[in-house]
């Protein structure tokens, strides 16, 4: 049985987990985080979603996304692919990120998501 489609909510903030596979770290250097904030700017400029705050951890890391027309999880896997694809390049160790939790914000509801950035 196919899951249910998220409720898209255009203008609605979302909180939004992205988390190494099995606790790994995603970042290994400050470099590694200046592409992501990098990729953060041009996910912002392709989508028009707006970013309100984020703070990377070693192993994770914590976005509040204000979307739009686009949908998050497209938002997500743009942002997972372009990442995963760079830092698996970048160090080939097959890193790989998943298991994003999406709650939007003021909800009383949580939803869990997985989702897949790297195959």
């Amino acid at each position: 049985m196919a899951r249910k489609p998220r409720l898209h909510v255009p203008g609605g903030v979302y909180h939004v987990i992205l988390r190494g596979n099995g606790g790994q770290d995603i970042f290994f250097e400050d470099e590694n985080r200046y592409h992501v904030y990098g990729l953060f700017h041009q996910g912002g400029e392709r989508s028009r979603h707006r970013l309100q705050s984020f703070c990377c951890m070693p192993n994770h890391l914590h976005l509040a996304i204000q979307v739009k027309e686009t949908p998050l999880s497209q938002i997500m896997h743009n942002l997972s692919f372009r990442y995963t694809r760079w830092i698996n390049h970048k160090h080939t160790c097959g890193v790989a990120t998943c298991c994003n939790l999406e709650t939007a914000v003021g909800r009383k509801k949580k939803s869990r998501v997985r989702y897949w950035g790297a195959w």
